[in-house]
């Protein structure tokens, strides 16, 4: 039973009575000054102490002093490599990541959004900044000042770099390489002059209706420039490296932040110490420049005479790498790309608090809710962390595990002190202790003493899951992490059908006097894996790979594990259904121009192993709405830049798209993309078949 203590807190202060009554009855509403970075990692901010990071963020410092710090709030994830968009959407909705991403245009086209709840309540709305999100701007807010996209337009310079310790191609002060510097004034700068003048507006106009400010800043998302009085503090002398530093992350490929993904091509592969310090220093000097804006903003706030009715609150989007584990992005699961500063400071806040609890950054939106005096709106799925200050009279249980999803690549649970993080592609399970290891550096997954609690913490996130509506399926893939049920024996074979591990997946032992056969594929490829066992045994060792082959560039990450050191006579492979699937942002998971040299960067390494190459074309998408999203015609596409790059490279076409279609109707899911039992064993057939007329003889 997994031992995860619900924290019970029962808060019964006549202050905060006194302070908040009157907000339920809608009288003297606190403004709110809502001060959102972009890319901010929790540790890149003087006042979290975190050893090794020596920067220099004197507001912020200063805000967090005046109220309260939570020190562990975290993004759960994202549906897009462009994590800030779902970040925002959560932000803006109010639910939690895959709801959000499949209900976000329902949403909006409603009005269900947090602008709008906030003008029901009687506030002015106001933003200026980045917005990030699938919907006007001008509809969701009142005033909107100088509206940005996902990040400044960057150049080709600032890519790939330093090559070296001479390489000086870019020059982050420079104002005419755009970025930033777009439109003559520095972003950062331009969105705090926006806020003063709003601010200054307000201490004239008299006015009683409280406001709301949604100030969301650009910084210190990349291109990382800033004045040249901000570099100038950070001498690369001043610059220490990670102490989770690597050259190369591991498994970068398989959890999608490979060396295609647009963030990590920013430093040159393998990574430097030289370029992971050129780029702490332009994300610290950014990230102080940042501050001083700040700085401005809460000025402006005391001068408007409206600090004591105004509740501030100071977050990010998601955190950063810069350098950490090798990486450069915020795609993966690691606590300095996961976790966020997250302040809160103001009318009846405590000053110089910190609570560890927990919380999702979208708190914040279901916080300024609660200070409004709206009930939770249907559909919002965050809380306020007013109860969690220590002076509310609510009852509040929460749960402390943390979860994260991103995409179909990577889940991840904090609990019971440990954080467990899977990579399905790859079939890895990576286990930190963050009490022990913070900076989650020491993987304690392949040890035995381990395995309970990762089984505990896998049935944690299988719940999460569920409450998250998190559809991906993870028992198969990591099938010894699936816990026993409480009434039965642990060797009992009595096993329930879900809990099964998949045998196609199990190693089998060779007979060496038969030639050796290896299957590459996807679930199509597990379910016809047996049969082809049973239609060729005593004719060849058909072996497999272990796990669920996923799409092409799953594939190229880990081939050359798949393929070990023995030898093979025959290959026969298949790729295709994931890389056309489509993801929340409705782009493909690999587009067609990577689809083909994923393949024949496949196929070339498969060649060298001098076996016989048969590949098998995708089988069937049928008509009409799927999940996950394919579309049909998508399936000839992708089989025709196949059938090119195979008839290139002579490999031997399998095409089961055409063996399997006329029993289409009888031998396919309904509204799925698999097969059942008798699909697959006719798949078998044909396979077999291929398989057999290409054999050598032994």
């Amino acid at each position: 039973m997994l031992l995860l203590s619900l924290r019970l807190l029962v808060l019964s202060s006549l202050w905060w009575i006194s302070s908040f009554s009157s907000l339920q009855a809608g009288v003297e509403k606190p403004n709110v000054l809502f001060l959102f970075a972009d890319d901010l990692s929790y540790e890149a901010i003087g006042s979290a102490g975190k050893q090794g990071i020596d920067i220099d963020t004197p507001n912020l410092d200063r805000l967090a002093k005046s109220g309260t710090r939570f020190t562990r709030a975290y993004n759960m994830g994202s549906w897009s490599p462009a994590v800030c968009i779902a970040s925002r959407t959560m932000l803006m909705t109010g639910r939690t990541v895959w709801r959000a991403g499949q209900m976000a245009a329902e949403d909006v086209a409603a009005g269900r959004l947090w602008p709008l709840w906030m003008k029901q309540a009687g506030y002015s709305t106001w933003m200026s900044g980045k917005w990030h999100v699938k919907a006007p701007a001008e509809k969701a807010f009142e005033v909107v000042k100088n509206l940005r996209g996902g990040m400044p337009k960057d150049s080709s310079q600032a890519y790939w770099r330093p090559v070296s310790v001479d390489d000086n191609s870019w020059n982050p002060a420079d104002p005419s390489l755009g970025g930033f510097w777009t439109g003559g004034k520095h972003w950062s700068e331009v969105t705090a002059d926006d806020a003063v003048e709003f601010l200054q507006t307000e201490k004239d106009s008299g006015k009683e209706k409280p406001f709301f400010m949604y100030v969301a800043f650009n910084a210190p998302h990349d291109p990382r420039q800033s004045p040249q009085a901000y570099l100038d503090r950070y001498p690369l002398e001043r610059m220490t490296l990670p102490k989770s530093w690597l050259p190369e992350y591991p498994y970068a490929e398989a959890m999608g932040a490979g060396r295609g993904l647009r963030d990590e091509k920013l430093a040159p592969f393998p990574r430097t110490e030289h370029a992971i310090k050129v780029h702490r220093r332009e994300y610290f000097a950014l990230i102080t420049h940042l501050d001083a804006q700040i700085g401005r903003v809460l000025e402006a706030l005391e001068k408007s005479g409206k600090a004591d009715n105004t509740v501030v609150i100071f977050t990010a989007d998601h955190g950063l790498s810069v350098g950490n584990h090798g990486l450069m992005g915020k795609q993966n699961a690691y606590e300095h790309s996961t976790r966020v500063p997250f302040f809160i400071s103001g009318k009846g806040i405590p000053a110089g608090k910190e609570v560890e609890s927990p919380i999702w950054l979208q708190d914040g939106m279901a916080t300024t809710l609660d200070l409004a005096g709206l009930a939770k709106p249907e559909g919002v799925e965050f809380n306020s962390v007013l109860p969690l200050l220590g002076e509310s009279p609510k009852t509040v249980a929460r749960d402390d595990a943390v979860y994260l999803g991103y995409l179909d690549v990577q889940r991840a649970v904090t609990a019971e002190g440990h954080k467990l993080v899977l990579y399905p592609q790859a079939g890895r399970a990576r286990l930190f202790n963050l009490t022990d290891d913070p900076e989650e550096m020491r993987d304690l997954a392949d040890e035995v003493s381990s395995q309970p609690l990762m089984i505990r913490l896998f049935s944690k996130l299988r719940e999460l899951q569920s409450r998250y509506a998190d559809g991906l399926d993870l028992e198969q893939t990591f099938s010894k992490l699936v816990s026993q049920p409480k009434n039965q024996p642990a060797n009992s074979k009595a096993k329930t059908k879900s809990r099964k591990p998949n045998p196609s997946l199990r190693p089998i032992e060779d007979n060496p006097s038969l030639p050796r056969v290896l299957i590459v594929g996807d679930s199509i490829s597990i379910g016809y894996t047996i049969p082809v066992r049973e239609l060729l045994a005593g004719v060849a060792n058909v072996h497999r790979i272990p796990t669920n082959g996923g799409p092409t560039k799953n594939g190229t990450a880990n081939i050359d594990k798949w393929l070990g050191q023995k030898d093979w006579d025959v290959i026969h492979f298949n790729f295709g259904l994931h890389d056309l699937k489509h993801m929340s942002d409705g782009k493909r998971q690999v587009e067609v121009e990577d689809y083909e040299k994923n393949l024949r960067q496949l196929v070339e390494r498969m060649k060298k192993t001098g076996a016989t190459l048969v590949w098998a074309n995708t089988t069937p998408v049928p008509k009409g709405t799927l999940k996950p999203v394919r579309t049909f015609g998508d399936v000839e596409i992708y089989n025709d830049i196949a059938a090119r790059v195979m008839k290139e490279n002579d490999v031997r076409i399998n095409d089961l798209n055409a063996y399997i279609t006329p029993k289409l109707d009888i031998l396919q899911r309904p509204n799925d993309v698999h097969f059942n039992i008798k699909g697959s064993e006719y798949l078998a057939k044909k396979v077999a078949d291929e398989i057999k007329a290409v054999l050598p003889t032994k």
